[in-house]
């Protein structure tokens, strides 16, 4: 089975929950995170040991991810 490379843009209060989620799922892993707020991103990164950024253009350039998971707000 192969596995789906996630990237998650906002780390916030709904990101917590996206990455229950992934680490639930046999196929999926999450690989980076991204936040504009990199104390967010920091946090994140520390707590799943996987890379973070600030700027998701730099994300993706340098990540290689299947899946993004855009976890902005709505309001």
């Amino acid at each position: 089975m192969s596995v789906l490379k996630f990237g998650l843009i906002g780390c916030g209060r709904i990101a917590a929950k996206h990455a229950q989620i992934l680490f639930g799922f046999q196929g999926a892993k999450l690989s980076c995170v991204c936040d504009i707020r990199e104390e967010r991103a920091i946090k994140f990164s520390q707590e799943y040991n996987i890379p973070w950024y600030k700027n998701y253009h730099d994300m993706l350039k340098k990540e290689d991810i299947d899946v993004v998971n855009i976890l902005t707000p709505s309001g």
